[in-house]
């Protein structure tokens, strides 16, 4: 399991700092940083398909399916059209979306340990991406249904702050692929590739043979797998208690808080 201890700020610091911190017990928490990454996109799965179960077992005349086959139900309509299943719904996306800006930073401190985080600017649009736009827009998404089914301007505003979050979600995942792929073409980085490439080209053109609930259901499914295979990578690279930018990690990286 690899985790990062967490101290006071979010300063860039040096690897002899992070020395000072742990001989001197100055931490907050051991953070685990590839279960929180998993995690959060198993929450996803169980926010999108629990909520369409519950609004299937606690409403009349729902079209039973497997969603990302079929696009019987768009994945907001639970949480517009159940009153049980909403509750759940919003229960649970708005904890999704802030856990996808703790994994989305998580993800940059690995790469940071790994020596392929300089803080350039493509590194800095990213973590804009990645931990502060994504999980805002997707708030702002869910906000604005608040549980209720609505039209014209505020659905288009639904629909546009929905699309900037999954597009946010695969570009930041594309982007930390790619260099994980330039650092070594195994089968796993491939793989972490080919998931939100997969994304974006079904987004882009599965509209024109699909219809645009299957798109939904399939880029959504395709993100969270990604999070979840993310999160397995990042366990299995770092040792037990390894600190990012310290042992355990590449030399001379420096660890950020």
């Amino acid at each position: 399991m690899g985790c990062w201890y967490v101290g006071y700020g979010f300063e860039l610091l040096s690897n002899e700092f992070w020395s000072f911190i742990v001989k001197e017990n100055n931490v907050i928490a051991c953070l685990p940083a590839g279960r929180i990454i998993s995690a959060t996109g198993l929450l996803m799965l169980v926010w999108a398909f629990f909520s369409y179960v519950i609004y299937v077992f606690t409403s009349p005349n729902v079209p039973v399916c497997f969603p990302p086959l079929t696009g019987c139900v768009a994945i907001s309509t639970a949480g517009t059209h159940g009153e049980i299943a909403s509750i759940f719904y919003r229960a649970t996306v708005l904890p999704a979306a802030s856990f996808l800006g703790v994994s989305a930073y998580l993800v940059i401190q690995y790469l940071s340990g790994l020596g392929l985080q300089a803080f350039t600017v493509l590194d800095k649009v990213r973590f804009l991406i990645g931990v502060v736009l994504t999980p805002l827009f997707l708030a702002i998404a869910e906000a604005i249904l608040n549980g209720y089914s609505t039209t014209g301007v505020l659905e288009e505003l639904h629909v546009l702050f929905s699309g900037l979050a999954f597009l946010g979600i695969i570009l930041f995942e594309l982007l930390v692929a790619y260099q994980l792929l330039k650092l070594e073409a195994s089968r796993d980085n491939k793989l972490l590739f080919c998931l939100p490439a997969c994304a974006l080209l079904f987004g882009l053109l599965g509209g024109s043979v699909f219809n645009s609930r299957i798109v939904e259901w399939n880029v959504f499914l395709l993100v969270a797998v990604w999070l979840v295979f993310m999160g397995r990578k990042v366990s299995s690279s770092l040792p037990l208690g390894a600190v990012a930018g310290g042992p355990g990690l590449a030399a001379g990286s420096s660890a950020r808080l």
